[in-house]
């Protein structure tokens, strides 16, 4: 569990334990508003039309995502595996189209502030954004769609990923392109999880 010095995020070790982990101590989920989450631009349209060179983490899916947090200065760092749900094999992340790492690859998260309501951060990024002449910044939706036109009709209330109990509870989070493709991300962090990474900012 020791990365280049980073203080590890204890999730998995609260009273009663928390179900969604593993005995290493890994955080894990999957469910279809993950898989619309992470990889709502991958699809056509529906769970069952995610290319096969994504993993099948929806609610009928094979595979789950497995994560670690550490703290490193001021910075927090997630460690993320898709694993097979029967054997914990990782999943193959080489895409034979474009880049060998393109799900794999790094990415810059921006932390929002307390209070903040995502779902309206999200709106005003993009629309701002647009204004400024940058048309291609856009966040995912995480919620079924059938054609990227769809996009237009998610009300803003459905914008951000919110998590509400357990571990994860006080979370909002959504990925997001920049304007000229890069991978973004945007976390704000209250109540349960804030007081998780702040143990560990503080050890």
């Amino acid at each position: 569990r020791d990365v280049l010095g980073a203080t590890p995020v204890e999730f998995c070790n609260g009273i009663p334990p928390n179900p969604a982990c593993t005995g290493a101590g890994e955080v894990r989920f999957s469910g279809d508003q993950y898989l619309y989450a992470l990889f709502g631009t991958d699809m056509p349209g529906n769970p069952s039309k995610l290319t096969s060179a994504a993993p099948s983490i929806g609610t009928n899916g094979d595979h789950e995502v497995l994560s670690l947090f550490f703290v490193l200065g001021n910075s927090v760092i997630q460690l993320v595996k898709f694993a097979s749900k029967t054997t914990g094999k990782a999943f193959n992340l080489t895409e034979p189209m474009t880049s060998p790492v393109w799900m794999a690859k790094a990415h810059i998260d921006f932390w929002v502030e307390d209070g903040v309501d995502a779902n309206n951060f999200i709106l005003d990024v993009e629309t701002r954004s647009h204004a400024m002449g940058m048309p291609d910044v856009k966040f995912n939706r995480p919620v079924p769609q059938e054609t990227r036109a769809d996009r237009a009709s998610v009300p803003v209330s459905k914008f951000a990923n919110k998590v509400r109990g357990n571990s994860f509870d006080g979370l909002s989070w959504a990925y997001f392109k920049g304007p000229i493709g890069e991978q973004l991300e945007m976390y704000e962090i209250e109540r349960t999880i804030k007081q998780g990474v702040g143990r560990a900012y503080c050890h």
